[in-house]
């Protein structure tokens, strides 16, 4: 077909090439790519990208292409699913031409032999392995390509290869001998005359017989590939020119000229080549025979195991392998995006995998770091992590270059990848990871490839200036790539000079908005003049070795060069120094020791000190104390004269900075000097005197490293220094004779000052006006340093000074009468003292300080003078820097001398007359005091009770006693005189009508000054009591935390049934904290209130309450104030009333006497104490359910009432009422409960949807139903099953009880009844829509009607079959049937429905007819249990159960 189309092509067509191309649909015509007169070669674009198109013209009409169309389909279709071949994704025939259109590559096989970096030799294997590879692939499927040559192997950037230009059905096999126009008008496209075409296709008789077909043989292939692999290793010198070929074919060129020329030490290569151009086609070996063959001798046995598979994986990723079916695969922009991303996270995830197959020998320990000291550079590291707990050490090439894949360098192969995919990135996370990834892979490659290969593309990321992550990790990479570095070429010597310093310094510039950026850069700048100088170091040794010698010349260029490079770097380094930012200052410090080894000691202190040195005046105590840190380095290496001159002073001066970490630092400076032995004898014994007062310094860390510093002072002297000089300044600070070793004079040190003392002494000195105590006087003498000295004055000052004899002072009145006018110091000198002075030491002794001590007060006086000064100093700096920002009229206020001052509030209650002398006792004194008076009265007062075998004896006479028990039958006994008083339960001293007034408190505060202003800010602070504050309330000191593992001790064994003989359903039950004697309160629906005594239902002694109380209003609600002896109550007729209960046994004996006081009385319509039952009529709005919230600094009730109106107030002074407006379209609320460590409110209302309440913001946060939208009975919290736990008793009538984290909308836990299978999937929440559920009017009274929450455990009673369970949420092996008909004939269990949820499932044994059966005896007692409580004393539990016939029965 290939001679009868080139009988037919036109050696140049009519019109324009781009006139064929814009006939195409969606095609636009770039530029003609060849001049090839057979197939015209043109670029063009198209939705998907830039395409080659090879254009065929017609050479008359009608001419038909069809035939080779069909042809053409058929081999791309079998090609397309290759990784290794490009096929044509589009065969079109028009009137006019035929075209062959495939996607465009930037660039071929030979424009990449000649393109930078050059191919290294394991590049150039796997390039050739591909070939074979993929030839072997193609040959399987019965397709030859006829025309493979270097233009024709398409190279990507990674080095990927891809066969494209199949010619086998468009140009001829065989070609004339003596026509070498031929060969030009199909295969020297190029025009280079080079031949790739194997020896047996020229053939001039197989040419002109135009009748037969002749198929073209692989052989043909493997000598082409033979060519282009010699082209490839000989770096573009082609093996054959058409000349030589026909030579050849006459064995008249001896191709091992060629061979010997270009591969000579490579005997393995050549005898591949050889193999593959024999003359001979039958001795050529396939390339199945090649692979095998050459396997581990010229191609790497990796490539076989791993690497080509690996590589042909990421392929099939980025080159979006079309479907079986269709020539092309269609890809958007934002898609090839995707790929990127995903195919850097396979390498990224698949690190550790890769280099164990590779043999890659990566250290993956986490870096140790030394405990007691932070790592000095912190972003510089030896690691890389990789993933979430690997972290590769990173090690020199030299080091690993033994084991083989290393040494052949097979990691280029992936930094070639991870180069082209960092281009491409999107995601900053993807970036960075890209980032590690080229760095840890190049510890696998030379020196010169790390320069080469790996750094330009870090330099490339210090462009990306939307990103300041990306840029300082390129910096951070750069340092450790270069830092692997050991042998530098020539090329490469100046990489620093002319490349990587200029990109530093406009990155520097350019990030003047990210901070972060110049932090990582200052911290590593002391990692980049260590490298320029090991890089220096580097190129000197290797000109030693070279044995070149130095002219005149290279010297001179050389020291340019060397200038030309401090300059650089000294700018860099000054602009680091004078940034803005205190931060890279503080990243400048941590590695400041390499930029003085760098730049000598002149230019150090020209360059480094004389900035340094401006820090310690800086208002961020942070980097005064990096300084401070890392100036003890800098000393050691500018030697002694500096440190006295310069460094040693301002140390002395830090030594008084107004942060106290700063002063800890300097001294643990101090002390690493004196070590060092630097600091010479005298200005050791100025350091000893500065530090010595310190000792007494309240701080621990000042005084541990003041005694430190001392003693390494004391081991630099000798002995006569020792205790001639030393001895004297310290002995004062110590209780005995000093023994100059560490352990001795950390016991012998005398106690230092409190903090409340040396707070007391700076406000002191602040805010002394008229003091001698504070005086001082300049001194003749200058210290160590030059500096001029003052002293304070002494007694001895006044009679020099004032022409006073000593002894006119000493017989003076007023010294008489004031014999505490002066302070003696430790050295018996006397300090005299003003009046102002002696208020203050009186104020020191009200602390607790002794006379004895006041000396310490003396000795640390300089220290607080100085200190004052500093704290002085840098607030006028401040304020100066402020008041240039204000107004003109605030210009002239100044905070210069004020310390911050503490203002205390007190309260004190205002004491009311008692107006009634029955009024409640508020004190616990008080009441037993008033108990007391009674129990004086005469013993035959109470009856006393005598167990006689079963029998009750009164020994005395009893005392008449009305009982409620029935209502109208009353027994009257024979009274006498002390029945009214203690008996009676409807008197005033048990129950009276009359409200506690609210009592009334004054708040004050400690301020003593008289600036209106600040008295008016103090005043409109609302400070008010805590609840426990208000006496009324009773606080329980003792009270016990309730705990769910104490229910596993319930055995469910009934000990007692109370009753009131009347069918009353009981509303509530709460219970008392206290562990001394608890009590019980029941409150019935007819409002009845019930107290008894737990000690005496327990001890069999009494069964009847101890009160009785009439609320005259049916009761809806009763709580008990958590820790607090108060119940609050809430009634039909609108109230919300709170009682206070109180018992005393005066005798120690069975009775006891029980107090009740109504202390609150709060109305709904927001009137407190509105008197009277008729305030409100029944049927109106009043309160439902309550519950307390009560905090250090709150105190509410929150109510719900009939009208589903949620509202809060102040428990203690019953006002601040708020509502909070729930939406109406989720239903009426029936329910809430609180968490008051999350100021979260969760109410459930009758359409099953639960809201989430912040009570903070006061806006509703989250809102959800599930299953079929059940009414919500109960909501409790269940903290201990987690955060955010809430049990929820409703809202699903096949799983009652669930568990549900309200934060994240979830359900964790499903309990599941008898006979009931919850569907995991009706435990979705449904959050949407949540205003169009319908009400469920679905009754669940008759299953569970209440449930109890302790802990982890819920205990909840089944109505239909009256068992009692008690279930352990968290380990259902705790949980049982406490009591019930059919209590051993349940199993529980629990098993996973989801990942989040757990399904807990009770389950009966029994058979199905027994359960009915059951049932029906059960269901017909019209009882169910309406409240279930749990008490405590004296370590037992017990179980309350109320239920709807008003019986209370008490099990253990």
């Amino acid at each position: 077909m290939g001679v009868q189309l080139s009988i037919l092509a036109q050696s140049s067509p009519s019109i324009g090439i781009f006139s064929y191309i814009d006939v195409l649909e969606d095609v636009h015509y770039i530029a003609l790519l060849n001049s090839s007169r057979f197939l015209k070669t043109c670029k063009a674009v198209d939705p998907n990208g830039e395409i080659i198109i090879k254009v065929f013209v017609k050479p008359r009409e009608g001419y038909s292409l069809t035939s080779t169309v069909e042809t053409l389909n058929k081999e791309s279709m079998l090609l397309s699913q290759l990784p290794n071949v490009l096929n044509y994704s589009k065969i079109i025939e028009s009137n006019r031409a035929g075209y062959l259109i495939r996607q465009h590559l930037r660039r071929n096989l030979y424009d990449r032999l000649s393109s930078r970096p050059y191919l290294h030799e394991i590049e150039s294997k796997f390039i050739a392995f591909q070939l074979l590879q993929a030839l072997n692939d193609i040959h399987n499927l019965d397709i030859v390509h006829t025309d493979i040559k270097t233009e024709n192997i398409m190279v990507n950037s990674w080095n990927w290869i891809a066969l494209t230009d199949f010619a086998a059905h468009v140009k001829p096999i065989y070609l004339p001998e003596d026509n070498p126009g031929e060969f030009s008008f199909y295969f020297d496209t190029s025009k280079r005359r080079n031949c790739y075409i194997a020896p047996e296709r020229f053939n001039t008789q197989l040419y002109n017989d135009s009748e037969k077909r002749y198929e073209p043989s692989k052989e043909m292939d493997i000598f082409s590939a033979g060519c282009c692999i010699a082209e490839l290793f000989s770096e573009g010198i082609p093996i054959f020119n058409l000349s030589q070929l026909f030579k050849y074919k006459t064995q008249e060129y001896d191709v091992n000229e060629y061979l010997n020329e270009h591969f000579s030490e490579n005997k393995e290569l050549k005898e591949l080549i050889m193999d593959m151009i024999q003359l001979d086609p039958t001795r050529r070996l396939s390339t199945l025979q090649l692979l095998e063959k050459y396997r581990g001798t010229f191609f790497p046995d990796y490539f076989y195991t791993f690497t080509y598979d690996y590589f042909r994986t990421l392929a099939s990723l980025v080159t979006s392998i079309p479907n079986t079916g269709s020539l092309t695969e269609k890809c958007l922009l934002e898609d090839k995006q995707n790929v990127c991303n995903n195919s850097l996270l396979k390498v990224y995830d698949d690190f550790s995998s890769i280099c164990a197959s590779l043999n890659f020998p990566i250290i993956t320990d986490k870096p140790k770091q030394a405990k007691d000291k932070l790592q000095p550079n912190v972003f510089s590291s030896e690691h890389i992590k990789i993933g979430h707990n690997t972290f590769v050490q990173l090690k020199s090439f030299t080091s690993y270059k033994s084991i083989q894949p290393v040494e052949e360098e097979c990691a280029l192969l992936f930094i070639s990848y991870l180069s082209r995919i960092l281009r491409n990135l999107t995601s900053s996370s993807n970036k960075i990871k890209c980032l590690e990834l080229l760095a840890a892979f190049s510890q696998f490659i030379s020196d010169d490839n790390k320069i080469d290969r790996v750094i330009p593309y870090y330099e490339t990321c210090f462009e990306d200036e939307n990103n300041s992550m990306i840029q300082a990790l390129s910096l951070q990479c750069t340092t450790q790539v270069l830092s692997a570095v050991e042998q530098v070429n020539k090329l490469n010597e100046n990489v620093f000079m002319d490349y990587l310093l200029p990109r530093i310094k406009r990155l520097l510039n350019r990030s003047k908005e990210h901070l972060y950026v110049r932090m990582v850069l200052a911290n590593l700048v002391g990692n980049f003049v260590s490298l320029v100088s090991k890089f220096r170091e580097i190129s000197l040794m290797s000109r030693l070795n070279s044995n070149e010698q130095d002219n005149d010349e290279s010297i001179l260029t050389n020291n340019k060069y060397n200038g030309r490079l401090m300059q650089q770097m000294e700018e860099i380094i000054i602009s680091l120094l004078t940034d803005s930012s205190v931060w890279v200052k503080i990243s400048l410090l941590d590695n400041v020791l390499s930029l003085c080894k760098y730049l000598g000691k002149e230019k150090t202190n020209d360059i480094i000190l004389s900035h340094l040195i401006t820090y310690l005046n800086d208002r961020n105590p942070m980097l005064r104390m990096a300084l401070v840190e890392a100036i003890s380095g800098i000393s050691i290496l500018l030697g002694p004269v500096t440190l006295e001159q310069y460094i040693l002073p301002l140390l002395i001066q830090t030594l008084t900075d107004s942060e106290e970490l700063v002063v800890t630092a300097t001294l643990e400076t101090l002390h690493d000097l004196c070590k060092t032995g630097l600091v010479n004898q005298i200005n050791a014994f100025t350091v000893a005197n500065e530090i010595s007062p310190l000792l007494l310094h309240p701080n621990y860390s000042i005084r541990q490293f003041s005694l430190l510093t001392l003693f390494e002072i004391s081991q630099q002297l000798s002995k006569p220094d020792l205790y001639c000089n030393l001895y004297p300044i310290i002995k004062p600070y110590f209780g005995f004779e000093v023994e100059f070793e560490l352990d001795v004079m950390l016991d012998s040190c005398k106690t230092p000052i409190s903090r409340t003392i040396f707070n007391l002494l700076c406000s002191w000195s602040l805010r002394a006006s008229n003091s001698l105590f504070w005086k001082q006087v300049m001194s003749k003498e200058v210290d160590a340093f030059g500096k001029p000295t003052s002293t304070f004055i002494t007694r001895d000052y006044i009679p020099k000074n004032y022409g006073l004899t000593n002894n006119t002072l000493r017989s003076s009145k007023a010294m008489d009468e004031h014999p505490n006018g002066f302070v003696r110091l430790f050295d018996n000198s006397e300090i005299p003292l003003t009046t102002e002075d002696k208020l203050w030491i009186d104020k020191f002794k009200t602390l607790g300080m002794k006379d004895t001590d006041l000396w310490k007060l003396l000795c640390l006086r300089s220290y607080i003078l100085r200190t004052k000064n500093k704290h002085n100093e840098k607030s006028q700096l401040g304020l100066h820097e402020i008041d240039e920002n204000l107004d003109k009229k605030y210009s002239s206020i100044g905070i210069a001398n004020v310390m911050p001052h503490n203002v205390f509030y007190d309260i004190k209650f205002i004491e009311q007359e008692e107006t009634d002398s029955e009024e409640l006792p508020l004190s616990e004194n008080d009441t037993q005091k008033q108990l007391m008076e009674h129990s004086l009265l005469p013993k035959e007062s109470v009856p006393t009770i005598v167990n006689m075998n079963g029998s009750l004896i009164l020994r005395n006479k009893p005392s008449a006693i009305t009982t409620p028990n029935l209502r109208n039958i009353y027994v009257q006994l024979e009274p006498n005189r002390t029945h009214n008083q203690v008996h009676n339960p409807y008197s005033p001293r048990r129950f009276d009508d009359r409200s506690f007034p609210i009592p009334e408190y004054v708040v004050s505060n400690s301020y003593e000054g008289d600036v209106e202003s600040i008295e008016q800010f103090l005043k409109s602070i609302d400070i008010s009591p805590t609840l426990s504050d208000y006496k009324e309330f009773g606080i329980i000191s003792n009270a016990i935390k309730k705990d769910g593992r104490s229910l596993i001790s319930l055995k469910g064994k009934s000990i007692c049934t109370l009753s009131t003989n009347i069918r009353n359903l009981i509303v509530s039950i709460c219970t008392s904290s206290g562990s001394r004697n608890p009590y019980l309160v029941t409150g019935s629906l007819q409002g009845v209130i019930s107290v008894y005594s737990m000690r005496n239902i327990v001890n069999g002694e009494d069964y009847e309450p101890a009160l009785f109380f009439n609320c005259k209003a049916t009761l809806t609600n009763m709580i008990m104030l958590q820790g607090f002896d108060t119940f609050v109550v809430a009634t039909t007729d609108g109230f919300v009333k709170f009682f206070r209960i109180l018992q005393y046994d005066p005798l120690q004996e069975n009775r006891q006497s029980t107090y009740t006081k109504e202390i609150r009385s709060f109305h709904v319509s927001g009137e407190s104490n509105k008197s009277g039952p008729n305030g409100a009529m029944d049927g109106e709005e009043h309160v439902t359910k309550m519950e307390e919230y009560i905090a250090d600094d709150k105190a509410y009730l929150i109510c719900l009432t009939n009208r589903s109106r949620l509202f809060n107030f102040d428990i203690r002074r019953l006002d601040d009422m708020n509502f909070i407006n729930i939406p109406a379209s989720h239903g009426g609320i029936t329910t809430f409960c609180t968490n008051k460590e999350s100021n979260v409110l969760i109410i459930g209302t009758t359409k099953g949807i639960i809201d989430i309440w912040d009570l903070r913001l006061n806006i509703l946060v989250n809102s959800w139903a599930f299953d079929n939208n059940c009414i919500i009975k109960e909501i409790h919290l269940m903290t201990q099953l987690g955060k955010n736990m809430i049990l929820i008793l409703g809202g699903s009538s096949s799983g009652v009880l669930s568990v549900w984290n309200y934060a994240k909308t979830q359900c964790r836990l499903i309990v599941a009844l008898p006979e009931r299978t919850p569907s995991i999937e009706n435990f979705q929440p449904i959050t949407k829509r949540l205003e169009n559920v319908k009400y469920n009017s679905g009754n669940l009274n008759s299953i569970v009607s209440t449930v109890h929450t302790q802990g982890t455990t819920i205990i909840f009673s089944n109505n239909e079959t009256s068992d009692m369970f008690m279930l352990d949420l968290s380990n259902t092996n705790h949980s049982k049937v406490l009591f019930g008909p059919n209590k051993s004939e349940y199993i529980f269990g629990g098993r996973k429905g989801t990942i989040n949820t757990t399904i807990v499932s009770i389950q009966r044994v029994s058979s199905t007819t027994e359960t009915t059966s059951s049932r029906k005896n059960t269901s017909n007692t019209g009882n169910m249990v309406t409240t279930i409580e749990t008490v405590q004393r004296q370590d037992k539990l017990y179980l309350l159960v109320g239920d709807s016939l008003g019986i209370i029965n008490i099990y253990d």
